[in-house]
């Protein structure tokens, strides 16, 4: 099935299990609104889209006279297409109210945040796992812990050199040393934060 096939498709089963076409003008009120477009800007973009392969095209007179209640206005498929990719959001999310629309959404960004969150969880064991091995490697080798250690240095400094840069420009005074280094220390970059924690784990007894 070709792409414009498939999505004609998808908007038609939407519109069968859910949706309802009496809800695309709020939801175009809405992310109008929302975008703070003009209905030529919506037009002049949905035109743009259309040329470029993706469904139909509502002139800005139509959309004027469609959101002021027009109920002789209808929406075609081609143009819920073209609205779906005009505001970056899926053709469901046109065919519902707005009232149900952060049910829909938003259990949308719970699955999403949860596989996030997974991932999260897997690449802190690998993380864990290689700052491990560096360490060994390091009580192995003392070319490598100086080759750490003074690739630390460096970026300490240069972190030192812009906290400092920064502490004056905000507040016109300068740091006390203590000062300097806790905030160099809670700002510090992942590659800092990665050389601390090898060289830490290198200090360990096995």
């Amino acid at each position: 099935m070709a792409k414009s096939e498939d999505d004609r498709w998808v908007v038609a089963q939407v519109i069968n299990e859910v949706g309802s076409e009496k809800y695309v003008v709020e939801r175009i009120r809405a992310e109008v609104k929302a975008r703070g477009w003009s209905l030529g800007e919506l037009s002049r973009r949905m035109n743009k889209s259309s040329l470029e392969g993706n469904g139909g095209v509502i002139d800005r007179t139509v959309l004027s006279k469609m959101l002021g209640g027009d109920r002789g206005r209808h929406v075609s498929i081609d143009q819920l297409i073209t609205l779906s990719k005009v505001f970056g959001i899926p053709l469901g999310e046109l065919l519902v109210p707005a009232s149900t629309l952060a049910n829909i959404r938003g259990w949308r960004y719970v699955m999403e945040a949860s596989e996030i969150q997974n991932e999260i969880r897997h690449l802190r064991t690998d993380y864990k796992e290689r700052v491990i091995d560096v360490g060994r490697m390091l009580r192995e080798s003392p070319e490598l812990l100086g080759r750490v250690r003074e690739y630390g240095d460096a970026l300490r400094a240069k972190e030192m050199g812009m906290h400092l840069d920064q502490w004056r420009h905000d507040r016109g005074t300068e740091p006390t040393e203590e000062e300097l280094a806790a905030g160099v220390h809670e700002n510090r970059p992942p590659a800092l934060v990665t050389v601390d924690d090898a060289l830490e784990e290198g200090e360990r007894n096995e």
